[in-house]
């Protein structure tokens, strides 16, 4: 009997004891919580070196030509029934153009833009069929200019010298003076709607040059070209004081083009 007593007391000692005990087994058993990661801090894009490609940039080419040409003028003039052939085969009488040409890139290699070529006055030396006649019998248009749209491909040979081959298409357009202007009076004269206006005419042609480096902005440019320009200067068909009258003048050129210019790197 006395044992039975004494139980009750024995499961309570035996509860107190294991209680402890359980606690430290869960506290060894937990999981520590994971670490926390630090935020990875956003990547920032390295800043372009322009030392990488020093020639990627808008382009200034300042310069001039010496030109040469082999050139038409295949002209009539009607009057009532007479017919006149007025053409002839001409060279031209002065060599030089100024030139301006800007140009933007548009990948690694290739490069767009516009430019212009100014004869101060583009005139015929004209040619007969013992070539041009001593003393020269110059025929004078007036002052010649060129406004084309380029295209060019760039290919780096060193590191101080560059290739490059292109085209250009665009519009020539002629300002009388000289004997082309007292041409125009004289058919005002006998009562020929003419005016004294720009001649257009197209123009088209490809190109290789060589660029030599100077320094980080500069470069020197030489340039040999190919070009054919084609320009109305009369097309007109009238009644002239009661009779038919018809003049239609259009030269056509082949022109061969070696340039020096300073390119700058804008």
């Amino acid at each position: 009997m006395n044992g039975w007593k004494l139980l009750p007391l024995v499961c309570l000692l035996a509860l107190a004891i294991a209680a402890p005990i359980s606690e430290a087994h869960a506290d060894e058993e937990a999981p520590a919580p994971a670490p926390t990661p630090a935020p990875t801090p956003p990547l920032t894009p390295a800043p372009a070196s322009n030392s990488d490609n020093p020639d990627q940039g808008n382009i200034l080419i300042l310069g001039g030509t010496v030109f040469h040409e082999s050139s038409t003028l295949t002209g009539e003039e009607q009057v009532s029934v007479q017919e006149r052939d007025q053409s002839f085969d001409y060279q031209n009488y002065n060599r030089l153009s100024a030139r301006v040409i800007y140009l933007r890139p548009q990948s690694e290699r290739l490069y767009l833009g516009f430019g212009a070529d100014f004869v101060g006055n583009y005139a015929a030396n004209i040619v007969d069929d013992d070539g041009p006649s001593d003393p020269p019998d110059v025929y004078s248009f007036g002052p010649l200019l060129e406004t084309m749209g380029f295209a060019e491909w760039r290919f780096p040979l060193s590191d101080d010298l560059t290739f490059s081959v292109g085209t250009q298409l665009g519009l020539a357009m002629v300002f009388p003076r000289g004997d082309l202007a007292a041409e125009i009076r004289s058919l005002q004269n006998n009562n020929v709607r003419v005016w004294r206006i720009p001649r257009f005419g197209g123009a088209a042609g490809a190109h290789t040059a060589f660029r030599y480096t100077i320094d980080d902005r500069l470069g020197l440019r030489a340039d040999l070209g190919l070009q054919w320009q084609n320009i109305i200067m009369f097309r007109t068909q009238q009644t002239v004081d009661g009779s038919p009258f018809r003049k239609h003048w259009t030269t056509g050129a082949l022109r061969g083009r070696l340039g020096i210019s300073l390119e700058i790197l804008l």
